[in-house]
């Protein structure tokens, strides 16, 4: 990994007594896809929400380009270029596509803003700009969210299952829009419960399970480890 962007080290979030993340280090670089995975209840969304600033810690640091954003408000992270998704769209009723990414696009960024069009258009939404947004297919409402982010230029992006609900007519643009920030240098964290999507965008991965790292490193060394197999063969049998 080259030099980290995005660094948590040993962030640990309590809830009411309950330890949801435990004592989690990990690491996001420049122009690559980082994969967090785990059985339901691992942390995965929980870490996202920490990196993000929705959560603060109860321990731990984290950093962005080794400025300490532990305290820091979501909306300063976000200014500061830490953008991130939700498992479902964030929209307002009644917007169109070209009002929401102007609305992305005018909150201060310290990076700028990139073109609207040219954002839709590389974003499979170039046709549908006039569009309201409640109209649109659910998995143009997930791209139109990921669009928004790159508006932005976001240095950071968590993406907390962007798959969550897409068709598979949308799959491949959800997995293109994630390729083209990467490729355009953006550190992206990748929660998703499909390990083959994960394998085909992650060099490397993050494994979860009750809260903590059981294992970081290459995804598909991750898909053969023994401590990985349990965590989610014993999911399973628990659920069965």
């Amino acid at each position: 990994m080259t030099e980290p962007v995005l660094e948590l080290s040993g962030v640990t979030k309590d809830f009411a007594g309950v330890r949801a993340v435990d004592a989690v280090s990990c690491a996001l670089a420049a122009g690559e896809v980082t994969g967090f995975i785990g059985p339901n209840g691992a942390g995965k969304s929980t870490m996202i929400n920490l990196a993000s600033g929705l959560l603060r810690p109860t321990q731990g640091s984290i950093r962005l380009r080794g400025a300490n954003v532990t305290r820091t408000s979501m909306a300063r992270r976000a200014r500061l270029g830490i953008r991130r998704s939700f498992q479902h769209p964030h929209l307002l009723a009644g917007a169109t596509v070209d009002s929401m990414l102007r609305l992305a696009a005018s909150a201060p960024r310290s990076g700028g803003i990139r073109d609207r069009k040219a954002v839709a258009d590389r974003f499979g939404l170039g046709d549908r700009l006039d569009q309201v947004v409640t109209d649109l297919p659910y998995g143009h409402q997930k791209l139109l969210n990921l669009a928004m982010l790159w508006v932005g230029r976001a240095v950071v992006v968590l993406l907390d299952e962007p798959y969550a609900g897409v068709g598979p007519e949308h799959r491949d643009a959800v997995t293109e829009a994630i390729r083209t920030m990467a490729g355009d240098g953006a550190a992206v964290a990748l929660v998703e419960h499909n390990l083959e999507i994960v394998s085909s965008l992650a060099p490397t991965s993050v494994v979860l399970d009750l809260g903590a790292v059981i294992f970081t490193g290459a995804t598909q060394d991750a898909l053969r480890d023994e401590r990985v197999l349990t965590a989610y063969l014993g999911s399973a049998e628990e659920t069965a």
